[in-house]
């Protein structure tokens, strides 16, 4: 059965995990974290963690913790200020997602970015055919003309307000690539990284494309119920760019009840979305019960950066399908 390029499986498995990697939601960002009594992830604040008192030693972030975890707090803050060097940055790479369960399927993407300021940008993906969907194409410009989305099927590119309204927008659709390099850029976006992580520790090394890399092992938190992802990262020695990350995420019994129960309204306006594709009665029921069942994903990103490299003047601007 195939539903508007998705089949039911799909769409409920979307549905489910919406609230994790919604279009307009990302991982929380530090205020969030703070007015929710949270500490801060590793190295998100790279400051002192303790404000020295008479006759106390100073204690700092990177002092804190295990070896292996001072290591993993070097090596992200290596890597922070590696990408805020980045004045132009251009990477593509492949990403694929397994949605685990009674829904599971899977899903590969194709992506390229090209950054050369923050007024010229373009970030660009392809979600490749499967069962359930067809191949789709979305691109993202900034230029003088001000922030374009081009949304596949649409004829008209949407202006958006901003980059990072755009970055969030597009958090879902792109399963969190807009969310993952971009915002570590020296480009003014206000939005956590890649590497904004919780419980950061190094548990190995790893040759990837022939560049060695450290490994580290970390944990984020989605949404309102605090979704737990199992992050590992894959850090170049040579760069301090990532090469490859890796994300777990779980989503308990208790979270998906709790989700259920905030979410009457988009499960009414899933009911319309899919009684307009023809979907009978019966076919929406399997769609609630699936919503009903706890969701995994397990996603691998492979990235091929280029840090302060020259960036092709046609590579910022919109194609009519070429990454």
């Amino acid at each position: 059965m195939i539903v508007g390029g998705l089949g039911i499986a799909a769409v409920a498995a979307w549905f489910v995990l919406a609230p994790a990697k919604s279009r307009g939601s990302a991982p929380k960002g530090p205020s969030e974290r703070e007015s929710a009594g949270q500490a801060d992830p590793t190295l998100l604040r790279p400051d002192l963690v303790a404000t020295p008192t008479a006759g106390s030693a100073q204690v700092s972030s990177q002092d804190a913790g295990d070896e292996a975890e001072q290591q993993a707090r070097r090596i992200i803050a290596d890597s922070r200020a590696a990408y805020a060097a980045c004045d132009t940055y251009e990477d593509d790479g492949k990403y694929d997602i397994v949605f685990r369960g009674d829904a599971g399927f899977s899903d590969e993407m194709e992506f390229h970015t090209a950054v050369a300021g923050p007024g010229a940008i373009r970030f660009a993906y392809r979600d490749l055919p499967t069962e359930f969907q067809d191949a789709r194409f979305t691109q993202l410009v900034v230029s003088d003309a001000g922030v374009l989305d081009y949304d596949p099927g649409e004829h008209e590119p949407e202006r958006m307000q901003s980059l990072d309204a755009a970055l969030g927008a597009l958090m879902g659709v792109s399963h969190g690539l807009t969310g993952a390099v971009i915002p570590l850029l020296p480009i003014g976006v206000d939005m956590p990284g890649a590497i904004d992580v919780y419980d950061a520790r190094v548990v190995g090394a790893e040759e990837i494309d022939g560049t060695m890399c450290d490994v580290i092992d970390a944990v984020r938190r989605y949404g309102p119920f605090d979704a737990t992802e199992h992050v590992r990262i894959w850090i170049a020695e040579t760069d301090s760019l990532i090469r490859r990350l890796s994300e777990d995420l779980v989503q308990s019994e208790d979270d998906t009840r709790q989700l259920g129960a905030t979410r009457a309204r988009e499960r009414e306006a899933l009911d319309r979305f899919l009684r307009e594709a023809g979907v009978s009665d019966g076919e929406i029921e399997v769609v609630h019960s699936a919503i009903e069942t706890p969701i995994t994903t397990f996603s691998t990103v492979t990235f091929h950066p280029r840090c302060n490299e020259p960036v092709r003047p046609g590579a910022l601007l919109a194609t009519d399908g070429s990454l």
